[in-house]
């Protein structure tokens, strides 16, 4: 029979699979990645210019059914931190020259090489996009990989430089020692074989980054992810050929479209792209005329670029279709392009996601590591649409970046709903989740909430109820910019090692606004979110820290704390789900990505075994939230209901990253697989021991 030292041991490995997705949270509060560098390459020698040899009406339901992360919207977006009189005049002239000459002119339709069910044609109001078109009637069912694509470019993001090996994307553990480039002090890899693969763009980059720390001040110390992006694009141009950049070429631009506060940005960064890669330097007096001199259109021209505008058409392009990276449990990671997905369409309702259910790097992936997967059935001749924008957002958000960012309005079935909600006051005739507050009555239902910009009292009628209350839309504007603020103190806190300033300030945050929103309301669904992955940060960081005590005591109480935290954040992660999956998955559809990642952070919580370090009722006090929802016991009731999430969080999974043979859902399942293995072993040894009872 099993013994409790193998039970104790179980119930270890779950808390540290808890843990193990938020070990990019946990970084912050440790520079142990840092000192695991050895200043060398990959190989051991020092790098030269050779390359390496060799509406519901209950409060909180709490049932199976994240701010989404798996949007196209470009999430490490840099601040231009050139102001628009420091750029240059041929940028600026540039950019004020009209439409460009390079805009696609692709004969349509025509079938994708990479899939010819799947069909280009031209829309009616979005340009190009692409179309379920098989030989025949056939269903694209749920959970269909639809492409398997490699993009132009994958390269990491700013925070996760130090963290991550630039090629495959793997992330450093305690027990791994990644070796950086010794010359710029900047590059990481994890082997020989990933330096050697990335060593020819590698030499040029390298250069490019001494030269710019060479000339960096505290406000730009290193090139942002963009401006690296941009400029290992251009670098691979030579040995791709005409045929890869056409691609990229091909891609809208819609500098047309633009504000010209967008295009003045945009300038800005063709600025600090032309700084990196050699073309002009940081001197204001020189700055004026690089253009002007031979040797720097020279230098453009060797690039691939006739004039400053195509360089800045490059860059537009660049912005518009840029996609966010990220891991196979959705943490924002880097920057990709990928012209073919680039080729999807927008919808609030999309009926397909773009996922790298491996992770982005392209080690191990015959087919390349971005995938786009159908998450619900698509009938012959549909569209397939994904989201560019955050769905947790509200009408008015989502409107707004797609206009900022895109330069143009969704024209889906929900936006349609919204606009004739958003003229109302509160009187919609269907609530939007994302758009909502709770019944002024107190009746567990939601009403829509008043127009954003409204000024004066509204009235709005709860449609659970009937009753018909009045609200000041500034009061709740400024409510919801209180919280916003609160979030941002307890963030900043958070990396200061600050916890109980960090709880005070999440308890200000997300109690404030759980008080006037359901959990499906912008922007207290992403709060949610944050909040978990925080209180389960520092979990993490007690149990870490205080596994290395040699007091009993003192560990004792520790543990009792992180316990304490851990069942903060299972009530957190049960709100967040409820408010992905309320009104039938309107918000996340089932399958979607995001929702089935939420699922298995909360089935992960509910079986991490953690016991409040006070009685309900003080745990109650304790709480961030006002009326905190109430757990199963722990022990058998506790765990079973989280093993129910996890078959659920499963079963989504396989949608939402695929279900291809032999790895169905990813890196992602795999995880959730093993829990479930590790949980029914346990839940053995509880059988055997006597203690289900």
């Amino acid at each position: 029979m099993a013994s409790f030292k193998d039970l104790k041991q179980r119930r270890a490995l779950n808390r540290s699979m808890l843990y193990a997705n938020n070990a990019r949270a946990l970084a912050k509060f440790s520079d142990a990645s840092k000192s695991a560098v050895d200043e060398k390459n990959a190989d051991g020698s020092t790098p030269d210019s050779t390359p390496p040899s060799g509406g519901g009406t209950t409060q909180y339901p709490v049932r199976a059914e994240q701010p989404d992360t798996n949007d196209r919207s470009v999430r490490m977006k840099v601040c231009d931190k050139i102001m628009p009189a420091d750029i240059p005049s041929s940028i600026r002239r540039a950019s004020s020259t009209g439409i460009s000459s390079l805009e696609p002119s692709d004969t349509l339709p025509y079938r994708l090489e990479e899939n010819e069910a799947l069909e280009v044609r031209k829309t009616k109001f979005a340009g190009r996009g692409i179309f379920w078109a098989p030989q025949g009637d056939e269903l694209c069912k749920k959970g269909t990989t639809l492409l398997r694509l490699r993009p132009h470019i994958s390269v990491l993001g700013q925070e996760e430089v130090e963290s991550h090996c630039h090629v495959c994307f793997e992330p450093q553990s305690h027990t791994s020692r990644f070796q950086r480039c010794s010359a710029c002090r900047y590059v990481r890899y994890c082997s020989v074989n990933c330096q050697k693969t990335d060593w020819a763009i590698h030499k040029t980059e390298c250069k490019a980054l001494q030269a710019w720390q060479a000339h960096a001040n505290a406000r730009d110390p290193r090139p942002d992810c963009h401006t690296r992006t941009l400029a290992r694009l251009i670098w691979k141009r030579p040995t791709e050929g005409e045929k890869w950049w056409n691609q990229l070429d091909s891609m809208q631009s819609n500098r047309a479209q633009k504000a010209s506060e967008q295009i003045q940005s945009i300038a800005g960064q063709a600025y600090r792209l032309c700084r990196y890669i050699g073309i002009g330097t940081s001197s204001r007096a020189e700055r004026e005329e690089i253009y002007e001199e031979e040797a720097n259109r020279q230098r453009l021209a060797d690039l691939g670029f006739d004039s400053v505008q195509q360089l800045l058409d490059f860059v537009c392009k660049f912005e518009t279709n840029s996609f966010t990276a990220s891991s196979s449990d959705l943490s924002p990671c880097g920057l990709a392009v990928c012209p073919t997905a680039a080729l999807i369409n927008h919808s609030c309702l999309p009926n397909a996601v773009v996922v790298f259910p491996f992770g982005p790097g392209d080690s191990g992936h015959t087919a390349g590591p971005m995938r786009v997967v159908a998450i619900k059935d698509v009938e012959p001749g549909q569209e397939i649409t994904t989201a560019y924008v955050d769905l947790s957002d509200s009408y008015t958000k989502r409107r707004k970046t797609l206009s900022c960012t895109y330069s143009f309005e969704c024209r889906c079935k929900i936006c349609k709903v919204g606009s004739k909600a958003s003229s109302l006051s509160g009187n919609a005739p269907w609530v939007d989740p994302r758009d909502s507050v709770w019944c002024p009555k107190k009746c567990g239902g939601w009403c829509a909430a008043p127009k954003e910009e409204g000024t004066g009292t509204s009235t709005i009628r709860c449609p659970a109820c009937g009753a018909s209350s009045t609200i000041d839309p500034k009061t709740l504007r400024t409510t919801v910019e209180s919280a916003q603020s609160k979030m941002k103190e307890a963030k900043e806190a958070l990396s200061a090692l600050e916890v109980d300033k960090t709880i005070t300030c999440l308890r200000d945050a997300v109690g404030l606004l759980t008080v006037q929103m359901p959990p499906s309301a912008y922007p207290l669904l992403s709060m949610l979110r944050t909040a978990c992955e925080m209180f389960t940060s520092i979990a993490a960081r007690i149990d870490v820290l205080e596994r290395s005590k040699s007091l009993v005591r003192a560990q004792s109480m520790a543990t009792t704390l992180a316990d304490h935290y851990l069942v903060e954040a299972t009530r957190l992660a049960m709100l967040v789900c409820t408010g992905m999956t309320v009104s039938n998955g309107i918000i996340f559809a089932e399958g979607h990505p995001t929702r089935a990642i939420a699922l298995l952070t909360l089935g992960k919580l509910l079986i991490s075994d953690a016991v409040a370090a006070f009685d309900e009722s003080e745990a109650v006090d304790r709480s961030i939230l006002p009326n905190p929802p109430k757990l199963p016991a722990v022990g058998m009731p506790r765990i079973l209901m989280g093993r129910n999430f996890l078959l659920q969080a499963l079963e989504e999974l396989k949608i939402g990253f695929g279900k291809e043979k032999g790895t169905s859902g990813g890196d992602a399942a795999k995880h959730a697989q093993e829990i479930l293995q590790n949980l029914d072993a346990e839940m053995r040894i509880f059988q055997q021991s006597g203690m289900a009872a």
